[in-house]
């Protein structure tokens, strides 16, 4: 399988690309990044991308072919500027979408999306300082959501808080967590598998990370 990977450099990222090559199952990787991914690997193709609104042709030959796409870019908390927010958990996921299905070329596609564990909350029950950061990440999900078609599926995750190691194991009685690496399966296996869920919570995604 060829897969296209976001955020490598990012906490999740990272750990979703090391999976990747580490998985049988996937033969090649395209890294879009701004900057260099430290991946000496063949199996990795780092593409470069100055601006996430428009995709050089070089990288659109070089994602030509992919049969999925983890798209794990984005702030994990609401940037100051809630302009940069939107550009880049709306408008990049909407042109990312768009060339992932001029990339697959009218075969199955799935699109994996890192999202956050607020944007499925009852806005009446949560804090007003995070509504504007809810509805852009909910934005981005319903670009997903309206890309949808017999060829073309996507998958939202939604982890609250990701720990790395064993921290998120020692604060689960405290708040709602999961690890990165489980995280990152999860997501792994929903682009090369699919599921009949097409979003995850914390517990469901500890389901999906396990092959339920």
């Amino acid at each position: 399988m060829k897969i296209i990977l976001s955020g490598c450099t990012g906490l999740v990222g990272r750990e979703v690309l090391n999976q990747c090559i580490a998985n049988s199952s996937i033969t090649s990787i395209v890294a879009l990044t701004r900057d260099a991914v430290i991946a000496d690997n063949p199996k990795v193709k780092v593409a470069f991308i100055n601006d996430f609104l428009e995709y050089p042709e070089g990288v659109i030959q070089d994602i030509h072919g992919a049969e999925s796409c983890i798209w794990s870019l984005g702030n994990a908390r609401m940037p100051e500027n809630a302009q940069t927010a939107h550009k880049e958990s709306v408008e990049y996921t909407r042109t990312a979408a768009a060339a992932c299905r001029q990339a697959a070329a009218g075969k199955r596609f799935r699109f994996v999306y890192l999202s956050g564990g607020l944007v499925g909350r009852d806005p009446t029950k949560t804090l007003w300082l995070s509504r504007l950061y809810r509805q852009i990440r909910a934005d981005g999900e319903d670009v997903l959501r309206y890309a949808e078609s017999d060829t073309f599926e996507s998958y939202i995750v939604r982890p609250d808080i990701v720990f790395t190691g064993l921290a998120g194991d020692e604060s689960k009685n405290v708040t709602p967590t999961v690890r990165v690496d489980v995280l990152a399966k999860a997501m792994i296996n929903a682009a090369i598998h699919g599921h009949v869920k097409r979003v995850f919570d914390d517990e469901g995604i500890k389901q999906l990370s396990n092959g339920v």
